[in-house]
Formats: structure tokens, C-alpha cells, sequence
């Protein structure tokens, strides 16, 4: 066993790990930033539309901003949360370009301005047209070889380590295979989505749930794991991840037709209600593809370099060819539930990005919030570490009242989504189940990156392609809950890497199924078969693991 201690650990180096990592090293903090494989390995280096911010408001304006994500969220955004979210978000827009990061500018030589589904107002800043994540993820990391982190590449965090007075650290498998025990008194989750649980997916191969699995077995509050979103229009090819044509696309004036080269949809619409007008489509037709129609679309090569590159290489000229496109599996809108500062119902870890839970996103997230949530968590949660801060404050998702399954089922809560989203309320908190689990750490393999067979890996999708995707059922969760039970139980007693991800999937995947089960209502990037509209009754937050949130350990102390 190695040994290394820091003050804080940060676990991820997308958008909002780096951004957490730097702001600690600027506060002076002893911090080491982890990631599974190398450092430009995330979701943000692939992210393409851009970060939505009321920059220069031109008739929009920061109030503007929060009502479209709230009715994008169906309901179930934190009116608080949102709020510091389109306030800081353009200061954070601010400090990446400071830090180097050159956005796109218009013929006046201010930042150009794109317009995407959910969105008032022409609010998307850009970087090379829809490369900026890529943009995002460079102009970060050279700025972190001017700061001290230490930074450990090919670390594979296995669990949390954890004692009376709450996080110690994590254990992780070094590059060489040895079990490596990292102390620190902070850990940051920025370890993003589970969009690999997925068949059809165009998150990074990366995205395995890492974070979220950790969180769950040690005991943190988990919500919101129902809705996952699925992106309108990933290029449907055989490639994994599917490669993304970008809502800024749409956001020109590209049209989706369907096989008689029909118009179905406003193509300007939230992102979970084109999806579900996609999937009615495709079921009308039984085809497993739709098309977007880019050939009307002036100057295509030259505004989208990084998109025109992806379908020639896939075989398409955009200025002849339909682009064939189906929904595929695009972000986690739950995760572990925090404060607005970052902070979980375990003292000592945070989690900001895409793995947290803090009420921005709702049931379905607003197009090109993600990056800014990144932005906007990363810099809070380090700058209350810095102040001194270990718990979570009762703000944010906390400030809400805390009812278990059974007094909810018996009398819910009657607050209407309509009701919620004018008056930014808090929603309720309904503890449906504690998913702690075994750790991995005591079943990490010797030979932990000798690879491995994808059987597992193969079998697993094939049940959440089935059963977990865009439309649930009872019979279907039911299945697949029997299904991943017994593929769990199938795992080897040592696992390699592939396995351990597996194994992560399968508990997110768990967590998803007992939420979905619970949530009868259709709502925002959920639907129920059974249960088709969507019921003000569950303008809740279903929450798993919160027994440290029942028991009152959520202070309003620093």
C-alpha cells in the first residue's frame, strides 16, 4: 500500500474539477487532481455547443436566463441554485478568458452569440464554432502547469475513505496497479455523468459512473438519478460515443425531417421534448434514425471546422447528404445531492458538475448550462473550502422539507410544477432507499489493468438499452432490476477496470430504477409508459442514501 496526503483531493479534470483545482492552488491549499486516464480525457474536451451566459444583454437579461431554465427543468429546478447560476455564470465566462481561453467574435469584434432549444435569446458564447469544450479544456490545463497541483494521471479511485468526523480521503489504483491510500480532508467529486450505461451515447468512454458509485456506497445523499437526457441528434453510426451534431446546428436553422422528408418538430424546442417527439416518430416509422437536414445551411464548413470534419469522416457531405440522427444518452441531471456551494450531507466531500445534484438542472437540463454549472460549482466550492467550510449549509436543495416514502405516498405533496417554477421553491426531499454497497476497493484485482472481456460490459447494455433509455415501464424496471442483480452477482470476485466500471454502471443503474419506479408521472426527460402526464403531485426530489439529512448533520456552520 502507497501513501500521499493532501489538503484536498480533486477526482476528474473536466470543466469543473480543473477549475476547482485551480482556484484551491490559487487559495494557497495543498491539492492533487486525479483523473482515471489522461488529463484532457473528459466530457468537456468533447462538449460542443458552448456555455450559456447573459453576457452582453442586448434586450436579455439574467432574469430571462433563470425562467428558461426553469421551464426547461420541468418543475423541478432550485429556483436558488439557478439563481446563482445565470448571476455568477458570465464572471466565470469572464475568468476563462483571462485565464487564455478565445471564444468566437462577431464582425464587431465582440463575442459571438449562438441561439439553442430552450434558450429566449442568442445567449451560447462559442469557441471554433462548436468546439468549446475543447477550447474550455486547453486554456484551463495551461493554466494549471503555472499553478501547484499535483497532478495524477492514470488514477483509478476505487472508494471514499471515511471516519467520525466524515471524509478522510479516497484509495485508488495507481498506473502501475498498486492500491495507493490518498489522505485529505476535502475530496471533490468532478468524475462526471454514467452516459456508458448506454448503448446509444455520446458521452466519453470515461463516463462510467465512477463518482456517482462512490458517493452512493459511502452513505451521500443521491437524487434526481431518474432523469437522464438524451441529446436530439447524435450522428447514428456505428462509432462509441456517438459522434454529436451540436443544438448550435439547430440553432441555424437546420431542419429534422422524418423518412417521407417531413418537418415533425420546432427543432428550437427543450431538448427532452424533441427526444420524445423524435422516439414517437421513430416508432410511427420502425426506423431507428431520423435525419437532419443541414444542406440549406450557408457557410456549414466554415462556422461548424470540427463538425464538418466528423461526418466527412463518417462518410457525409453535409452540402449533399441527410444526416442520419437518433436521441442518445447525453447527461445525468442528478447526482450527489449539494448545496449551492458544493457541498454533500458528508462532511468533507463536494461534488460540482455534472456528478452533482444542486438543483440547476431539474428534470431536464437547459442546452449549454452544463459547462457553466461547471464554471459556476468549481470556483464556489473551492472558495468555501478556502474559507474554511466542511459541511453543507441548510440552502440551496437542503432548504426543503425531508419526508420519507411512506408518509409521501400517503399524503404528497400537493405544490403543483406550475406553482414551483414562479415561486422558486425548494422542492421536497422523499428518501425512497439507501443503495450503500460494498466497496471496490476490497475487490480490485491484482491484475486490475490487465483489460478484460466486454461480456460484462455487453449484457449490461443490453438491458439499459432496453428497459432504462428514454421510456420506462413497470415490467420493464422490474426486469431490469432481476437482470442487473444477476449480472452483479456473475461479477468475479477480482475485478480489473473494465469490471469495476462495470460494477459502478450497475449500481447508478440500481439508484435510476428505484428512482424511475417511484416516480409515476412523466416529467422532463422521464416518461413512464404507464403513467404518461406529468403529475403536480411529484414536484419532489427523490433522494437516495439520506440518512445523514434525516438525522440533521446538514448545519448552517462554516
Amino acid at each position: 500500500m502507497k501513501y500521499k496526503s493532501f489538503n484536498a483531493v480533486v477526482v476528474g479534470s473536466g470543466v469543473a474539477g480543473l477549475t476547482a483545482a485551480i482556484n484551491l492552488a490559487k487559495a494557497n491549499i495543498n491539492v492533487a487532481l486525479l483523473t482515471k486516464d489522461a488529463l484532457s480525457d473528459s466530457a468537456t474536451n468533447i462538449a460542443q455547443g458552448g456555455i450559456a451566459a447573459v453576457m452582453n444583454p442586448n434586450g436579455d437579461r439574467a432574469e430571462t436566463h433563470l425562467a428558461d431554465t426553469l421551464s426547461a427543468g420541468a418543475g423541478l429546478c432550485d429556483g436558488e441554485a439557478v439563481r446563482i447560476l445565470v448571476t455568477e455564470g458570465p464572471k466565470r465566462v469572464m475568468d476563462l478568458i483571462d485565464l487564455g481561453a478565445r471564444f468566437d467574435l462577431d464582425q464587431s469584434g465582440h463575442l459571438a452569440k449562438g441561439r439553442e432549444g430552450g434558450h429566449s435569446f442568442a445567449r451560447v458564447v462559442h469557441a471554433g464554432g462548436a468546439a468549446t469544450g475543447r477550447e474550455v479544456e486547453r486554456s484551463l490545463i495551461n493554466f494549471l502547469e503555472s499553478v501547484n497541483v499535483e497532478v495524477l494521471e492514470n488514477y483509478f479511485a476505487l472508494d471514499l475513505l471515511s471516519g467520525a468526523s466524515g471524509i478522510k480521503g479516497l484509495r485508488a489504483v495507481d498506473p502501475s496497479g498498486d492500491f495507493t491510500e490518498i489522505g485529505a480532508d476535502f475530496v471533490i467529486l468532478a468524475t462526471g455523468g454514467a452516459g456508458q450505461m448506454f448503448p446509444l451515447t455520446t458521452a466519453p468512454l470515461q463516463s462510467t459512473g465512477d463518482g456517482l458509485a462512490m458517493a452512493l456506497r459511502a452513505g451521500a445523499a443521491c437524487a434526481d438519478l431518474e432523469f437522464v437526457q438524451f441529446h436530439p441528434t447524435a450522428l447514428a453510426v456505428d462509432s462509441q460515443p456517438k459522434p454529436l451534431i451540436s443544438e448550435a446546428v439547430r440553432g441555424e436553422g437546420a431542419f429534422l425531417l422524418d423518412h417521407r422528408g417531413k418537418r415533425f418538430v420546432d427543432e428550437l424546442l427543450p431538448r427532452d421534448i424533441v427526444s420524445r417527439k423524435m422516439a414517437e416518430r421513430m416508432a410511427e416509422e420502425s426506423s431507428a434514425e431520423l435525419f437532419l437536414d443541414v444542406r440549406h445551411l450557408e457557410g456549414f464548413a466554415r462556422k461548424f471546422p470540427n463538425l464538418y470534419e466528423i461526418v466527412k469522416n463518417e462518410g457525409f457531405d453535409p452540402a449533399v447528404d441527410l444526416l442520419p440522427v437518433a436521441p442518445a444518452a447525453h447527461y445525468l441531471c442528478g447526482g450527489v445531492l449539494t448545496d449551492p456551494d458544493g457541498f454533500s450531507s458528508l462532511p468533507g466531500l463536494c461534488a460540482v458538475g455534472e456528478v452533482a445534484c444542486n438543483g440547476v438542472h431539474g428534470a431536464n437540463r437547459l442546452a449549454s448550462n452544463s459547462l457553466l454549472d461547471g464554471l459556476v460549482s468549481g470556483k464556489r466550492a473551492a472558495e468555501r473550502i478556502a474559507l474554511g467550510k466542511r459541511k453543507a449549509s441548510p440552502s440551496g436543495v437542503f432548504n426543503a422539507p425531508v419526508l420519507h416514502l411512506e408518509d409521501w405516498l400517503t399524503n404528497p405533496d400537493p405544490t403543483s410544477a406550475e406553482s414551483t417554477v414562479a415561486g422558486g421553491t425548494h422542492m421536497p426531499l422523499v428518501y425512497i432507499a439507501d443503495m450503500t454497497a460494498g466497496d471496490l476497493r476490497g475487490r480490485a484485482g491484482k491484475e486490475f489493468y490487465a483489460g478484460g472481456k466486454d461480456d460484462f460490459l455487453t449484457t449490461f447494455r443490453r438491458t439499459t438499452g432496453r428497459y432504462l433509455s428514454m421510456s420506462r415501464s413497470r415490467e420493464g424496471l422490474e426486469a431490469a432490476d432481476g437482470e442487473t442483480e444477476d449480472l452483479l452477482a456473475a461479477l468475479p470476485g477480482e475485478l480489473n477496470r473494465n469490471e469495476a466500471e462495470v460494477a459502478n454502471m450497475i449500481l447508478a443503474a440500481k439508484a435510476l430504477i428505484a428512482a424511475a419506479f417511484q416516480r409515476r408521472e412523466s416529467r422532463g426527460a422521464h416518461i413512464r409508459e404507464e403513467f404518461p402526464l406529468q403529475d403536480g403531485r411529484y414536484g419532489v426530489r427523490l433522494v437516495h442514501g439520506a440518512k445523514d439529512i434525516l438525522s440533521g448533520t446538514v448545519s448552517d456552520s462554516l
